[in-house]
């Protein structure tokens, strides 16, 4: 499928990254908004409770980042089944977005104490961390590699 509109073409692959970029992005406002609160707010109340209700916050959105990642592997799956998916659009696309992630939580933690940010992510305290090791090779490495089990499970299934 293709979509046209006034000149200019957006195929669903572009659609596709387009997506994965703006759940990206949507992550990347979920820290910046984390930091700006603490920046803004941080003598007026307790820290401990500010820092508690900011991380619940951006947990709920580590959350939804990932979700988004899960459904968007299921687009990734269908194209490249329609073998309608080439990857060469993500890298520099993707990359702009992650390069601002990775600003926005590297300046985020510059805010918190460690033993705020562990406690209160909990789960996703690993993923946050590690955060700036994602890069557009490794997400389309994530898409790929889901890929290729869904299709040895389907044949050692039959």
């Amino acid at each position: 499928m293709v979509i046209k509109d006034v000149g200019f073409t957006m195929t669903n692959e572009h659609l596709f990254f387009e997506h994965v970029a703006r759940t990206i992005n949507k992550l990347t406002k979920a820290y910046s908004l984390a930091l700006k609160e603490i920046v803004e707010k941080t003598d007026q109340i307790s820290a401990a409770v500010e820092y508690d209700f900011l991380l619940k916050r951006l947990n709920r959105a580590i959350d939804t980042f990932k979700v988004e990642m899960k459904a968007c592997l299921k687009d990734y799956i269908q194209m490249k089944n329609l073998n309608i998916l080439r990857g060469e659009y993500a890298s520099q696309h993707i990359k702009n977005q992650l390069d601002a992630l990775h600003l926005e939580r590297d300046a985020l933690i510059g805010y918190i104490p460690e033993d705020h940010l562990k406690s209160g992510l909990g789960h996703n305290y690993y993923f946050h961390i590690n955060l700036d090791k994602l890069t557009p090779q490794i997400l389309m490495d994530y898409f790929e590699i889901n890929y290729t089990m869904l299709l040895e499970k389907d044949l050692t299934e039959s």
